[in-house]
């Protein structure tokens, strides 16, 4: 899982032009998912949410001095570090689907929204994603993959792993990316 995550994110945040690679860290609650994932939320090209909205992603919402709080400019050449994603998967289906809807657009570098507030806004940007998920996903991929799947994934096995145990893959997990 520290090997997925490490390179994943490399590959996400290198280069002139990445290709955005999405993934998941798929595990029952208590099985150092999150954990791993807070290895990351610090570094420089990371974004940490703990959670999306409908209009986390693209707002359609300018104010007075011209600003724009969507996540899609912040996001071109970065990796979005989502804690659990399994809250958006269990969302009410018009929220879910409007929110994978955004992201499949921005999957392929452009989104544009078209509001009566704002007008027209359109981003540019390449990023990758990296969510933790339990196995309600499961369900989810098998529905989404209709629609065309954007995640790849790794499967961590349950276990109950000592204060040492969680200590000594955060060390791990640091490591790696200091050599990378």
């Amino acid at each position: 899982a520290v090997d997925f995550m490490v390179c994943l994110a490399l590959t996400n945040t290198r280069g002139a032009d990445p290709e955005p690679t999405w993934g998941f860290l798929i595990g029952p609650p208590g099985s150092a998912k999150t954990e791993l994932l807070r290895n990351l939320m610090n570094w420089s090209h990371v974004t940490s949410v703990d959670e999306l909205t409908t209009n986390s992603l693209a707002s359609g919402y300018t104010d007075d001095d011209g600003r724009n709080p969507s996540l899609l400019p912040i996001l071109d050449g970065r990796l979005l570090v989502i804690k659990d994603f399994t809250t958006l998967i269990q969302s009410p289906p018009v929220i879910r689907n409007k929110i994978m809807g955004t992201l499949r657009a921005a999957f392929d570098d452009t989104y544009a929204k078209a509001d009566g507030h704002s007008g027209l806004q359109a981003y540019k940007c390449k990023f990758g994603i990296l969510a933790a998920v339990t196995g309600v996903v499961d369900d989810f991929l098998q529905e989404d993959q209709q629609l065309g799947q954007r995640f790849v994934g790794i499967r961590i096995a349950r276990t109950s792993p000592s204060i040492a145990a969680r200590r000594d893959a955060r060390e791990a997990c640091a490591r790696r990316l200091k050599i990378a």
